[in-house]
């Protein structure tokens, strides 16, 4: 199942193909406040992707960085690396909900 671009059910940041709800889909859905939800979820998620399509379009990622370094920079000098990743904790808490 591929994706378009083009698609009519295009939600924030993903487009899905158009099989994956069409009218059969929304006239199961026996509930009229659920079908209405449904409806204006599809409605905005039109609008919210094309919204996000212009924010990607008109984004100045030159200028984004360069609002940010500072940020990093003073991260970097202030905050200490971890002495640890968290992985070896990961696993251990995999093995105890293994055992479990």
């Amino acid at each position: 199942m591929e994706a378009k671009a083009n698609s009519d059910h295009c939600f924030v940041n993903m487009c899905y193909p158009q099989d994956v709800m069409d009218a059969n889909d929304l006239q199961r859905i026996s509930d009229p406040d659920a079908q209405r939800w449904v409806n204006t979820w599809i409605r905005a998620g039109a609008e919210l992707e094309k919204v996000r399509q212009h924010d990607v379009r008109s984004a100045n990622t030159a200028a984004a960085m360069r609002s940010f370094t500072g940020s990093v920079l003073h991260a970097v000098r202030t905050r200490p690396p971890a002495q640890t990743s968290g992985l070896v904790e990961q696993q251990r808490l995999f093995r105890k909900f293994r055992a479990a």
